[in-house]
């Protein structure tokens, strides 16, 4: 984990989750620029642990400043770094020092990784059905029997654990890139990463959006940087 403490500098997921009501000691702010999709948290299973209001990586209402009267904020925002004991719970106002410590791998990819590696090298094995049902099992969801699986249906199951575990950590774009794939919340399955239209923006990725383009100050700097990568 990256620690932080606000001493020194504010922790960077305070950008994640804020949304124009008063959800902290703050009043209102944010800057809407990261929130979930509905069809993305009507994905989630039903009875997922991690789709449950305060408790798993959404909310759907809070308290007023943080602490104050209960409201419905309308539709699901981000709670997954959301730091109460900074920010404020039912009848507890903030402390006000978000040093929340932002997490580079967590034990649940690692479990990931191995399950979708083992399926690649020879199918699923006991083992890798055990990480997979590790964080299904967490998350209050069952899980197929082993002998159900195929190396197909697996690694699908396996993505699909990915983009739900994962979500808002910083990893779902680079699976996006190695997979060339995109997760379609609508059919709960894999588009081509090429042609996948992007519900947040209503636009479909190009073969362009594997690679961003040479910033302009070093374009300047450096005239032999052209062209810029395709697209671009």
């Amino acid at each position: 984990m990256l620690q932080y403490n606000i001493i020194v500098a504010g922790n960077p997921m305070n950008n994640m989750f804020p949304n124009f009501k008063p959800v902290t000691f703050q009043g209102p702010s944010g800057t809407g620029s990261t929130v979930p999709t509905n069809e993305f948290y009507n994905s989630y299973e039903e009875g997922d642990l991690r789709a449950v209001n305060q408790e798993g990586f959404f909310y759907t209402s809070y308290y007023t400043n943080g602490s104050g009267e209960p409201f419905d904020l309308g539709a699901p925002y981000i709670f997954k770094h959301f730091n109460q004991r900074a920010l404020g719970s039912e009848g507890n106002p903030g402390n006000r020092a978000n040093n929340l410590n932002v997490p580079l791998i967590r034990f649940a990819e690692v479990l990931l990784i191995y399950a979708e590696a083992q399926n690649e090298a020879g199918g699923p094995n006991a083992l890798a059905y055990e990480g997979l049902k590790r964080i299904r099992d967490r998350a209050q969801l069952e899980t197929p029997p082993l002998a159900e699986f195929t190396t197909e249906s697996f690694r699908e199951a396996v993505w699909r654990e990915r983009w739900h575990e994962l979500a808002y950590e910083q990893i779902t774009w680079f699976d996006m890139l190695r997979l060339r794939k995109v997760y379609n919340e609508i059919t709960n399955g894999f588009d081509k990463f090429v042609g996948h239209e992007n519900l947040s923006s209503n636009q479909t990725l190009q073969e362009r959006h594997y690679l961003m383009p040479f910033p302009l100050p070093e374009t300047q700097n450096n005239p032999n940087l052209t062209p810029n990568n395709p697209g671009y």
